[in-house]
This record gives structure tokens, C-alpha cells and sequence, in this order.
């Protein structure tokens, strides 16, 4: 989990990014059978690939789902807090993390436990309700490439 870049600043992200689409590039050429002159920008959103920040969103929420799903390891069970909420509220049935408090915007902000709460309580509903890992997957990334403001 320490190798996971959560909460990297845009700079590294974009550099990421950078260096996943000039070995993408030739792979998606290959995969399709696209010609040389075909732009590669064209290729890449045919084959629906998500872009560096959400490929890191989406390995982070995979784990929370399965932890929150009493699926997953237990070490990341310890990171997260599920926020109670009165039984008789409509809300009781829709598990919410808590953020921890932090101190400090350039760490604290970033680490693992506040990353993934409050990315995990800006889903909407219907992904985080996803009956499987495999639909709650397909529903994320579906839920990245259609934009997340959008939704």
C-alpha cells in the first residue's frame, strides 16, 4: 500500500500520465490494428482507457469496497472509520467513511485514510451499492469515463 501514489500533486500525476501514453500508444496500435497515421489520441479513447488520477482512484476504492464488504485485508480495515448513523434514518443502509482530522493540507490530506474516505463519500450511490467487486469495478470506471462532474 506505501507504493500507492494517493494524493500525488498534479505535476507527478501529468508526469505519470505522460509516461503511461508513450508506452500505451504503440500497445493500443498493436491491439487494434490501427494504421501508423491513425492519431493515437483517437485510439486511446476507443479503447476506453481512464487516465492516471482515476487508475489510482480505482485501485484505492477497490480496496475500500472490499474492506467496507468485510472482504479485504484486515490492515486496511484499521485505516478506515465508518461513520454511524442513526438506525431509523433512511441514510443507516449506506455505508459513509469519516475522514480523520488532520493537521497539516501537504500530508495529512494526502495519506491513505483521508484519501480514501473522501473519495469513497463522493460516489453516488449506485456504484458504492454494487453487488460484486466485478460490477462495483465496472461501475467505477463507467462512473470515470462519463465524468465525474457529470454525474
Amino acid at each position: 500500500m506505501c507504493c500507492l501514489p494517493t494524493g500525488l500533486p498534479n505535476i507527478k500525476i501529468k508526469h505519470l500520465q505522460s509516461v503511461f501514453n508513450s508506452a500505451a500508444r504503440p500497445g493500443a496500435r498493436l491491439v487494434t490494428g490501427a494504421p501508423r497515421r491513425q492519431p493515437s489520441t483517437e485510439i486511446l479513447e476507443g479503447l476506453q482507457w481512464i487516465d492516471m488520477e482515476s487508475r489510482i482512484k480505482l485501485k484505492v476504492l477497490s480496496w475500500v469496497y472490499e474492506a467496507v464488504n468485510n472482504r479485504g485485508p484486515e490492515y486496511i480495515k484499521q485505516f478506515l472509520e465508518i461513520r454511524l448513523v442513526p438506525e431509523n434514518l433512511r441514510s443507516a443502509r449506506y455505508t459513509r467513511l469519516q475522514p480523520p482530522d488532520t493537521n497539516l493540507v501537504t500530508y495529512g490530506d494526502r495519506s491513505f485514510p483521508f484519501f480514501a474516505a473522501t473519495e469513497w463519500n463522493k460516489l453516488p450511490l449506485i456504484v458504492r451499492l454494487a453487488p460484486s467487486l466485478l460490477s462495483f469495478k465496472k461501475r467505477l470506471k463507467k462512473y470515470f469515463l462519463d465524468g465525474e462532474q457529470t454525474q
